[in-house]
């Protein structure tokens, strides 16, 4: 907390008079960020009803979202086990509201035959893994800019789920944007 309180120029005593605990700091970083993505895939949801327009924008959303808050994400995913039962529980509610979004993106591609998938579920947690990940190696001004990497990962992911080569049209990336990363 004293590093913390440096970093924001502030004494340590003032942060805990707005964050009591440790505990108290993180589920509030927790659940703004949550908030955040959840505010966030509401605001890019298509008014289309086709699964791979409404895949594409989970995708891009997602991406987009998480890079842009890459310390936040990275706290996110690794300091759960820092939180109570009752905080721990909340935030997962919240993830699962979000997953479910995509599980029934999934879900509808496959029950149209537009999506080739065995196991809906599954499925979703190696999309958000992989999506996620990209806050670990990507870094801008490297190789491959941000709209490179959301559109070689939104390929591969139309791939995994079996959707129809050109059926997500102009999301697709350029055949030299399709190189390995």
């Amino acid at each position: 907390m004293r590093q913390l309180a440096a970093e924001v120029g502030v004494q340590a005593a003032a942060l805990y008079r707005y964050f009591p605990t440790k505990e108290d700091l993180l589920f509030t970083l927790m659940r703004e960020h949550m908030e955040g993505l959840l505010e966030a895939w509401n605001a890019a949801r298509p008014a289309a009803v086709d699964p791979e327009a409404r895949l594409a924008a989970y995708v891009e959303n997602h991406i987009a979202f998480h890079i842009e808050r890459r310390h936040a994400t990275h706290v996110s995913n690794m300091e759960l086990r820092s939180l109570s039962h009752e905080r721990l529980t909340q935030i997962l509610k919240m993830r699962t509201t979000y997953e479910k979004e995509l599980r029934a993106i999934l879900r509808d591609g496959a029950e149209e035959g537009r999506f080739e998938i065995d196991d809906v579920g599954l499925t979703a947690m190696a999309l958000i893994q992989m999506m996620t990940g990209v806050i670990v190696w990507f870094r801008p001004g490297e190789r491959l800019s941000i709209a490179e990497v959301t559109a070689t990962y939104l390929s591969m992911t139309m791939r995994l789920v079996g959707a129809k080569i050109g059926a997500y049209g102009a999301a697709r990336p350029r055949e030299k944007d399709a190189v390995a990363l």
